[in-house]
């Protein structure tokens, strides 16, 4: 064997010794740094005022800090601009609320845990536009789509008004004989799929708008009769819906927003 060759292999052993030991010294590090985390928590479980509350006060405060808010997806013209659900503090004027509600959710671990699930549970998301939001959702991670238990949608969303004027032309009297077919037409495709994929979803308040501020003429009290019946064949649709889907469960309100008159 000459000489080089057994520099060649001296060498080749040499750069295999260093790996090896540079991988041992990694999984060393690995473990210590694992550790070093294991014992920061357990730290943090028994150091921590926060965590050393019971754990009903603690639900409690979670359910004031991070409960009880209308939340706006944000949307745009663009139809690829929403992605994801970020909780990582944005511009001042872009919130309606503190810039940092959510950070309980973040300080540690534990109170992770206990509270990740609890802005999608305990907030009514403003669903409008519909298809904006319906792109929304789609983006979350499964878990956090599956725990959304209540949206709220504009009622000129949810119902196609010029479809459901033309078939009841059609139909007639057999309006309601035919609701089943009525409510697969004038149902907008989006709330029919937020009603499909929102899993949890245990409320969905539709919103209107009525104004009574209009002349008090023949005319105007028939427009105001006709969209007030109008809004019950929604609902009856709403419920036609639900139950095509399986999604009996679900609560449907209708909540008017009237302009009273100002005399």
């Amino acid at each position: 064997m000459t000489e080089a060759s057994l520099d060649s292999q001296m060498l080749e052993s040499s750069a295999a010794m260093s790996k090896e030991l540079v991988t041992q010294q990694n999984v060393l590090s690995n473990i210590e740094a694992t550790e070093a985390r294991e014992a920061l928590y357990l730290k943090n479980q028994r150091d921590s005022p926060f965590l050393r509350l019971p754990a009903k006060l603690r639900n409690t405060i979670y359910n004031y800090v991070l409960g009880g808010l209308a939340i706006m997806a944000p949307h745009s013209s663009s139809w690829c601009r929403i992605q994801v659900l970020s909780i990582r503090p944005a511009p001042e004027e872009l919130w309606q609320f503190p810039r940092h509600f959510l950070s309980i959710v973040q300080s540690c671990r534990q109170a992770y845990s206990e509270s990740a699930r609890l802005p999608f549970v305990l907030n009514t998301f403003d669903a409008y536009p519909s298809y904006s939001f319906l792109q929304f959702v789609e983006n979350l991670p499964e878990w956090q789509r599956n725990e959304i238990s209540m949206i709220r949608i504009s009622c000129n969303e949810a119902y196609d008004w010029s479809v459901a004027e033309q078939y009841e032309i059609v139909m007639g009297d057999d309006f309601i004989r035919h609701m089943r077919y009525h409510a697969a037409h004038v149902v907008d495709r989006s709330t029919h799929r937020l009603l499909l994929i929102l899993k949890g979803l245990k409320l969905l308040t539709v919103d209107s708008y009525i104004d009574l501020d209009w002349p008090e003429d023949q005319k105007n009290q028939e427009l105001l009769s006709k969209a007030k019946s109008n809004y019950r064949r929604m609902m009856e649709a709403m419920a036609w819906m639900k139950m095509e889907l399986g999604r009996d469960s679900v609560s449907v309100t209708f909540e008017p927003y009237v302009k009273h008159p100002s005399h």
